[in-house]
């Protein structure tokens, strides 16, 4: 049967047949190859193909992770259909035609200075904190009335596992200023810090950020800050999925706007111990406090 230039056919139900419209499954697809922004997921710019997701009443195209998030916000926010094991009608069809860059351009249009989108290997956690702040609370509609600073991604000391190679020792750790800043405890006690700048890399532990299951990011615990040629600066392991998600901010909110803001640093050479033993140290004069190292570059 034909009913408005839809094809349709009949479908047998509990109630007995019923007749439905299908077939815009291939429209849908048509609008999202379109359009090049609508092939990588709009809320973790993941890669997408035909057995991708999408929020209707939003208008955008999302991989299957994303979509957990959407549905679990409930259908008030969020209605949710697969491209490939849902049947289209032309009303849903017509919801997608501005596709993610329309989207985007609405929900997106004030996201505040060094607030980054979580990306595909970034952890659900981060990725669920980002889509309830761009739908439910619409927080990046309107500009805010007054922009972030460095200071705007301090993070309080809590308790962390300092990791290296593989094993973890207790610690408190805070972010100042772009500063990570770490103590450890134990029988021999240390600080030190990690000057945050836009060439640091932050995100989850690497080997989690590998894909899993369903081609899913592992998540973990675990939070990295690497160099800009890769190498490893700073692992902790903190406590909750909570935790994972306001340092993730507050890192790359610091490497966003920080600099290697010391107020001076440079070589220094004390004199230690009743012999007065001449020590050489690397000292870093910061505004949270005064530290000193064995090498030059932290």
């Amino acid at each position: 049967a034909e009913q408005n230039g839809l094809k349709s056919t009949l479908h047998s139900g509990p109630q007995g047949a019923h007749l439905i419209q299908r077939n815009c499954n291939e429209e849908v697809l048509a609008i999202m190859d379109a359009d090049a922004s609508n092939s990588a997921c709009a809320d973790c710019s993941a890669p997408l193909g035909t057995d991708a997701w999408a929020a209707v009443n939003h208008g955008i195209f999302i991989c299957i992770r994303c979509c957990g998030v959407h549905r679990s916000l409930g259908t008030h926010i969020s209605q949710c259909r697969s491209l490939d094991l849902d049947d289209w009608t032309a009303e849903h069809v017509s919801w997608m035609l501005g596709g993610n860059k329309a989207s985007k351009a609405m929900l997106e249009a004030h996201i505040p200075r060094g607030y980054i989108p979580p990306s595909s290997r970034d952890p659900g956690s981060l990725c669920a904190d980002w889509i309830q702040a761009k739908y439910m609370r619409k927080a990046f509609v309107r500009p805010l009335e007054q922009e972030p600073t460095l200071e705007s991604y301090s993070l309080a000391a809590g308790k962390v596992q300092l990791m290296s190679r593989g094993r973890g020792r207790p610690a408190q750790a805070r972010i100042v200023e772009g500063v990570v800043l770490v103590e450890t405890s134990g029988w021999s006690p240390s600080n030190f810090m990690v000057a945050l700048d836009t060439m640091a890399e932050c995100g989850q532990r690497r080997d989690f950020a590998q894909a899993g299951p369903q081609d899913r990011p592992r998540d973990s615990k675990g939070v990295q800050v690497c160099s800009e040629r890769g190498a490893s600066l700073l692992e902790l392991e903190v406590r909750t999925s909570a935790e994972v998600v306001a340092w993730l901010k507050a890192l790359r909110g610091g490497a966003a706007l920080g600099s290697r803001s010391a107020i001076r640093a440079g070589w220094l050479t004390t004199a230690v111990g009743r012999m007065r033993r001449k020590q050489k140290r690397w000292f870093v004069l910061h505004p949270s406090g005064l530290y000193f190292f064995k090498t030059e570059g932290v």
